[in-house]
């Protein structure tokens, strides 16, 4: 199974994000580095400002701010877009239909956290050629 490997500072900070922008969706982008066995190494989370319309259960990053921020990710730091993440503040605790509709990243991993039922997260890679996220695990480091 692959991995996400996530320092858990990081990871506390997305959920704070989560938290703070709850009853809306929130989103961003993951950079970072894979490597040698496959495995996703997260170093940055940037939050990304959710321009959809109605943000109380979805969620797009804003185009110009995540172009923005890819390019300073792969030009200035020397990283790449390993990833995005996003909340879902009333559940469900899973990646929905719509998330899977709207994933456009091959390869890419797709952080969720969910603050209800309870808060936790859990991750997932996008296969663009089978059209579904394949899970994967998350270790925090």
């Amino acid at each position: 199974m692959p991995r996400l490997l996530v320092p858990a500072a990081l990871l506390a900070q997305v959920h704070a994000h989560a938290r703070d922008g709850a009853p809306q969706e929130v989103c961003g982008l993951l950079a970072g580095r894979a490597t040698a066995s496959g495995d996703r190494e997260v170093l940055h989370a940037f939050p990304v400002r959710n321009a959809h319309p109605r943000p109380v259960g979805e969620y797009q990053l804003d185009p110009q701010e995540q172009l923005r921020l890819t390019l300073r990710i792969e030009d200035e730091m020397g990283l790449e877009v390993v990833g995005f993440y996003h909340s879902h503040p009333a559940g469900p605790a899973r990646l929905s239909a719509t998330d899977a509709a709207r994933a456009s990243w091959p390869g890419a991993s797709y952080l969720l956290v969910h603050l209800a039922p309870h808060e936790g997260h859990l991750s997932a890679r996008w296969d663009a050629e089978k059209g579904r996220f394949v899970g994967e695990e998350i270790v925090v480091v």
